[in-house]
């Protein structure tokens, strides 16, 4: 821990460092997804046919596994 890198800097200088820039990515990974807008176009649906679940569109929304439609085109569809 106490062997010298380069000038003054030994390798616990440079495992602080490391953990530092680690924490400070996760930070910034977190503060990026609490600040994402949900996009307007895609919305979360449930095949009433197969079970799939997952993101589809809002204006063509279609079950990727069976292709029966979904979400707000499912209820457009009456």
């Amino acid at each position: 821990m106490d062997s010298i890198l380069f000038g003054a800097f030994t390798v616990r200088h440079l495992l602080y460092a490391v953990g530092g820039l680690f924490a400070l990515w996760l930070l910034i990974e977190l503060i990026g997804k609490l600040a994402k807008k949900p996009d307007a176009h895609k919305q979360t649906a449930r095949c009433p046919k197969c079970g799939w679940q997952g993101t589809v569109s809002r204006y063509a929304g279609r079950c990727p596994k069976c292709n029966e439609s979904l979400g707000d085109l499912l209820s457009k569809k009456s």
